[in-house]
């Protein structure tokens, strides 16, 4: 019997693995519950059909924040049709704030958070911690009047956390413009420099 050899192809692919950070499954029912609250039952077969999956989360297991961002889109999507398709990110942050802190949860950060624009600052990169898992969140005070956030692995789009950040200055500050300049570090990685 003859000897035959066939030559191996071998294929190797290389991926590049993001990491994202993520989010508890409560945080999310609580956003798809408020849209429910607001439009009724009905608006759940819009916004399943808007994020493309089911809309089940369990409250304490950790899905990705990129797809918590995209429940949050099709909630403005269906609240305010009219909103362009590139302003989607930026009022889901405001959306995703405002229904955040009229939570229990939110409401208790809220009245607990410090007036002062720095101390808030400092205050909500703490308090996100326990809400965000795999997110890194550092706060610097770099001059009399500016400060730093920077998160890392945060998986929201630079325009949310735009918009989100935005939202908290109403809270936090009255008679004072705030000048906010996101920069996408990296894929996973977010600067938001903070001047009044």
């Amino acid at each position: 019997m003859a000897e035959v050899s066939f030559p191996i192809k071998k294929t190797v692919t290389y991926a590049i693995l993001l990491y994202m950070g993520t989010i508890k499954g409560l945080f999310i029912k609580i956003q798809i519950d408020h849209l429910k609250h607001l439009k009724g039952e009905g608006v759940l077969k819009q916004l399943t059909d808007f994020y493309g999956k089911p809309l089940e989360f369990t409250s304490f297991k950790d899905y990705p924040t990129a797809d918590e961002e995209k429940i949050l889109q099709g909630c403005v999507h269906i609240l305010e049709p009219d909103t362009a398709t590139s302003d989607l990110a930026y009022k889901s942050g405001h959306y995703h704030l405002n229904v955040f802190l009229n939570s229990p949860y939110g409401m208790t950060l809220l009245k607990a958070a410090p007036r002062d624009i720095k101390k808030a600052l400092s205050y909500a990169s703490v308090a996100l911690r326990p809400v965000l898992s795999d997110v890194e969140i550092r706060y610097a005070d770099t001059g009399e009047r500016s400060a730093t956030v920077t998160l890392k692995n945060s998986g929201y789009s630079l325009d949310h956390f735009r918009g989100m950040w935005d939202e908290i200055f109403s809270y936090f500050t009255e008679n004072v413009t705030i000048t906010v300049t996101a920069t996408q570090l990296s894929p996973t990685d977010q600067e938001y420099r903070f001047n009044w």
